[in-house]
């Protein structure tokens, strides 16, 4: 999840890998949240619920 780096740096640095989709999901509606990155974590969301 290179696209989202910096998003992960910001808002998840103190996460451990393992919550690291969490932290992410938690925050994908910040203002900070590239597109590209928001595209990948709904992906992924949509594939772990399916």
């Amino acid at each position: 999840m290179s696209k989202c780096a910096t998003v992960i740096q910001k808002y998840c640095s103190n996460e451990n890998k393992q919550n690291i989709l969490s932290c992410l999901r938690h925050n994908i509606n910040q203002d900070a949240m590239p597109n590209v990155c928001r595209r990948i974590l709904y992906h992924r969301l949509m594939v772990l619920n399916s």
